[in-house]
Formats: C-alpha cells, sequence, structure tokens
C-alpha cells in the first residue's frame, strides 16, 4: 500500500512538471513517429483578442503587518479529462477572469491502442478502472484544453 501512494504520487508530480515544461514552452510542433508511436503537439496559448486578461487575478504582493490576505473560493469537479466539461467550466469562469488549474490521470493521455503499455500496480497490462485516453486525436485536444 506505501509502494502505490509513492507511485501515484511520483506519477502525479511527473505529469505537473511535464504540463508546466509544455506550458512554459509556448511553442508550437507537430511531429509524429513513423511506427505511430508517438504524438506530440505543444499548443500555442494567445491572450484574448482585446487583450483584457490580466496575468493574474490578485496581484502578489507581501502583505503588510496586520493587513488581512484576500479571500480565496476554491471548488473542484470531475471532467477535467472531457472536453465539452471543461469547456463549459471555462465558459462559466470567463466573465469573472476566474482561473482554473487541471489535474487529471496520467492514464488519460495515453492512447487506447497503448493501453498495454500500462500495468496497474497488482493488476493486468491494458487494464485501468479511470480507462484510457480515447485515439490521438482525443489526446491532443485534452492538452489543448488544458493549455487553454
Amino acid at each position: 500500500m506505501k509502494q502505490t501512494k509513492w507511485l501515484v504520487l511520483s506519477l502525479v508530480l511527473a505529469l505537473v512538471a511535464v504540463t508546466g515544461v509544455l506550458i512554459y514552452q509556448n511553442t508550437s510542433s507537430d511531429t509524429s513517429a513513423a511506427d505511430g508511436d508517438t504524438v506530440t503537439e505543444v499548443v500555442v496559448v494567445t491572450p484574448s483578442a482585446d487583450g483584457s486578461r490580466r496575468p493574474t487575478n490578485i496581484a502578489m504582493t507581501k502583505l503588510a503587518p496586520g493587513e488581512k490576505a484576500p479571500q480565496f473560493i476554491i471548488f473542484s469537479f470531475d471532467g477535467v479529462g472531457s472536453s465539452e466539461k471543461i469547456n463549459a467550466f471555462m465558459d462559466a469562469a470567463a466573465p469573472n477572469n476566474a482561473r482554473m488549474v487541471g489535474f487529471l490521470t496520467d492514464l488519460y493521455l495515453l492512447t487506447d491502442d497503448k493501453a498495454g503499455l500500462y500495468t496497474a500496480p497488482g493488476g493486468t497490462p491494458g487494464k485501468a478502472a479511470a480507462g484510457f485516453g480515447g485515439d490521438a486525436a482525443e489526446v491532443i485536444q485534452r492538452v489543448r484544453d488544458l493549455n487553454k
């Protein structure tokens, strides 16, 4: 059980690091390996056409002694792996310039045809309760959604 927790934590940290690098690079490329093993697309994210979106809602400044911190409202939802659901939440957040962070299982970035590469701890290769990412187009769209 303890090994499983460390494995899950390691996978989450790796996914966060990879996502951060992809967002930081902010470049565009589309490559595919000849045998179809790799599909990579980094999506360029640009500000709104009118430039009204600020880099952050709350300026990060050191509080003066006795000054109260701003209030943050945080809520959670399932569905960041679904393009329809994540876009619905982003549409709802847009009028208030709200921000979101998406966390999803790394299995949603593994195409169904590559499911056999995954073996859950104590499980059978190619089997996962959460499922896998679908085809390459679905995985690419999911990355685009997360980059937005």
